[in-house]
């Protein structure tokens, strides 16, 4: 049975944080997904030389790098790390955009994929351009929100660093890794690190 976790807010995790019966069941699903993805993509299917510029190459060469993201960032999320893991999110998402831009082989794309070769940045609006113009304002939009969200958990707005941290007595703040200090045991590093911060990042 698919874990809730796929359908949830992160908004909704936060203030009903998952029981770590879900967390587990999660994280053995999208185990399992990730593994399946990284078969498919690392098949005999797709062998690719260095000198060829195909899309084909670049779009798997993009995509091999979104799933390395997404696996790392399913590791250290079971390390509690959610640090971390919302920089490699963030990465997999604009990694996977880039390779569906390359992946429509429109006029623009095309260019911009032959100086991709060249080893030029392509902006990440050049997709979200593409989009507006094919899929339309609402999923532009759409899209614009997610960028939003990640943006504020990797450039650490207020609240994405708060996160990190819990509550003590008279309100105080406690950085969830206080424990390592004290040294108390294989996982004091992260012992602190409250179920509602993970439940965001799952």
């Amino acid at each position: 049975m698919p874990s809730i976790i796929w359908s949830t807010d992160p908004n909704e995790a936060y203030h009903d944080a998952y029981e770590y019966d879900a967390q587990n069941q999660f994280v053995r699903e999208a185990s399992s997904l990730l593994f399946r993805l990284y078969q498919l993509l690392n098949s005999d299917r797709n062998r690719f030389t260095v000198k060829d510029l195909s899309v084909e190459k670049a779009v798997w060469l993009l995509l091999m790098d979104a799933l390395d993201s997404l696996r790392e960032s399913l590791r250290v999320l079971q390390s509690k790390r959610h640090r971390v893991a919302a920089q490699l999110f963030r990465s997999a998402i604009e990694t996977m955009d880039l390779a569906a831009f390359f992946a429509f082989r429109t006029e623009r794309s095309t260019s911009r994929l032959k100086r991709w070769y060249e080893n030029t940045v392509v902006p990440n609006r050049e997709y979200r351009e593409y989009l507006k113009k094919a899929a339309g304002e609402e999923t532009a939009k759409r899209k614009a929100k997610t960028y939003e969200t990640f943006s504020r958990l990797t450039h650490r707005t207020y609240i994405s660093v708060l996160h990190g941290y819990g509550r003590g007595a008279k309100d105080r703040l406690v950085h969830d890794g206080t424990a390592e200090l004290y040294g108390k045991g294989k996982d004091a590093d992260t012992m602190l690190v409250v179920p509602n911060t993970i439940s965001i990042y799952y």
